[in-house]
């Protein structure tokens, strides 16, 4: 009996800036080939598999909106600026790359410091497109971090594009 293997992928939403399931965050050939350097891991029970090799920051955080993934906010937008200063790639990731890490990379596009209103939207489209399951917890997250309406609309309307 041949066994069909999950296709697993990283998306890279913005320079710098790549979105994945917690299947990519295991495969140390997939992260250098990517140069991935920093990862935040908002995944519920999955390790931090490469501590020697990456820096890593890990939250708790469960996938349900009790959870509130604004109080993320402040630390990772910190943790993934100094990377990318640093000439870093971060790697964000929940167990399914859909709500949480799809949460945090969004706050970050939309906040980034010395961004165009251009930059961000685009950053906002990248992750929705390439990440064709993104479903952060509600929009209400967005919003709380100060983007535009102008942005809150492209988000809620935006065309999700599959990619295999």
């Amino acid at each position: 009996m041949k066994m069909k293997t999950a296709k697993i992928s990283v998306s890279n939403v913005s320079e710098g800036i790549y979105l994945s399931s917690q299947d990519v965050a295991q495969d140390l050939s997939l992260l250098q080939r990517h140069g991935i350097t920093h990862i935040v891991n908002a995944a519920t029970g999955v390790r931090c598999y490469f501590p020697k090799k990456m820096f890593y920051l890990k939250l708790k955080l469960l996938d349900v909106p009790s959870d509130d993934v604004r109080k993320h906010f402040a630390r990772v937008q910190q943790f993934m600026r100094k990377a990318i200063e640093k000439k870093g790639k971060v790697l964000v990731h929940c167990n399914a790359g859909i709500s949480r890490s799809s949460a945090l990379v969004l706050a970050y596009a939309l906040t980034a410091r010395g961004k165009r209103l251009d930059e961000r939207r685009k950053a906002s489209e990248n992750a929705k497109r390439w990440r064709h399951r993104v479903i952060p917890l509600g929009l209400f997250i967005i919003a709380a971090v100060g983007c535009s309406i102008e942005l809150l609309v492209l988000l809620a309307t935006a065309e999700c594009v599959v990619t295999a």
